[in-house]
């Protein structure tokens, strides 16, 4: 029978179990999976056998969760519990297996010394290897570290490289990483053309932070055009997403 699945509920309980709740078709047909803190890899194997059967039985999204459901996805459930030592656990596991998201997580945990001692040169590591397969965050955190030059040295015809291929994956940043280094010809050739439109794209991401800094650009006139109703619409978008500072333009 096709059913459809209509939601997905994450419950934390106080004593650290994770339920997974999958609410399936009109006749409320459920599966329930538990992952406890102990023998959680046999369980994950459990669960993941679950969704499988699930997904089997042509199930979209219980064929995404299964996709999902991983080191990194264990990872996900204690980061969310700020139980980071555990989580840093989880994402080395998955990491170690190539699961890229894993190491862009890990590698965010050990950016910010949680759950570990803050090691930046371990977390541009994890970055890279999470860039390496394809998880695109982490090549724009790669490309921010070669354009600082804090832990490695700075460069940035390589910064330019890791940012192109964060924003062609549709990473938002990137894309804003690398407007700015057209916008300085640093990396690249100074173009304010491609730097605008650069900008363009990662507003269209619904990143508002660059609505708003692309909004600014046409109010002053720099690098393109002044035009002051382009910077209203771009700025109304940033306050919309929920940029205080476009709200308090809109204001004057």
């Amino acid at each position: 029978m096709n059913k459809k699945l209509i939601g997905l509920i994450i419950l934390l309980t106080l004593n650290l179990k994770a339920s997974f709740m999958l609410v399936l078709g009109s006749n409320e047909e459920k599966a329930l999976i538990y992952i406890s803190d102990a023998n959680i890899e046999v369980e994950l194997s459990m669960a993941k056998k679950s969704l499988k059967n699930l997904c089997d039985d042509n199930l979209e999204k219980a064929c995404e969760e299964y996709k999902l459901m991983n080191y990194t996805y264990i990872g996900h459930i204690y980061d969310e519990m700020k139980d980071y030592s555990k989580a840093i656990e989880f994402y080395q596991k998955g990491c170690s297996e190539n699961e890229s998201e894993g190491c862009y997580y890990l590698g965010e945990l050990y950016k910010f010394g949680l759950g570990t001692k803050k090691n930046e040169l371990k977390a541009f590591n994890s970055f890279k290897k999470s860039c390496e397969g394809n998880f695109y965050k982490g090549c724009s955190s790669v490309g921010y570290s070669y354009m600082k030059g804090t832990i490695i040295k700075q460069d940035f015809y390589k910064s330019s490289r890791f940012q192109k291929k964060a924003c062609n994956g549709g990473d938002s940043v990137g894309c804003y990483y690398l407007a700015n280094l057209y916008f300085k010809g640093k990396g690249e050739k100074q173009d304010y053309t491609k730097a605008i439109q650069l900008y363009q794209k990662a507003c269209d991401m619904n990143d508002y932070f660059v609505c708003f800094v692309l909004g600014k650009k046409y109010i002053d006139g720099i690098a393109v055009k002044q035009d002051y109703s382009k910077a209203v619409k771009l700025f109304q978008k940033a306050c919309n997403g929920g940029n205080s500072d476009a709200c308090k333009i809109l204001k004057y």
